[in-house]
């Protein structure tokens, strides 16, 4: 199965994407599906298994892949500079992007949302157990 997102899901979601964008729409969307599988790949997460047996509504990956697009498209022309902090006297202000103009992200929330995480309970033992087995007895 080969997990695909249209250009008109993208328009579905946020309308026409800007100008000069549209030619490169398909190659974004597929970018970034390509990045969701990687991303879940690497957490030892099969998405399209999940899609296929129902576990996951591929138009939540739809959605993921839009908005990641999205912001890269309308992002402002920013290279280099994250956050932006200034203070005068008692006024401040902090400007923070959370994506720079080109680059790809997910969010926690869109991996959440997509079950890719990779949290697990597991113990470890800071000791090794007594040969004598007291633990046995113990009352």
């Amino acid at each position: 199965m080969t997990i695909v997102v249209t250009e008109q899901q993208y328009r579905d979601r946020h309308g026409p994407p800007p100008a000069g964008v549209a030619e490169r729409l398909p190659t974004l969307l597929a970018q970034a599906v390509r990045r969701i599988l990687a991303e879940a790949k690497q957490r030892g997460i099969d998405l399209e298994a999940r899609i296929t047996a129902g576990q996951l509504d591929p138009e939540l990956l739809a959605d993921v892949a839009c908005r990641m697009v999205a912001e890269v498209v309308n992002a402002p022309a920013v290279t280099g500079v994250e956050s932006v902090a200034q203070t005068a006297g008692a006024f401040s202000q902090t400007v923070s992007y959370g994506t720079q103009a080109g680059r790809m992200w997910l969010r926690r929330d869109d991996l959440r949302l997509l079950g890719i995480t990779s949290a697990a309970a597991y113990t470890v033992a800071i000791s090794e157990p007594a040969e004598d087995g007291w633990w046995e007895e113990w009352p």
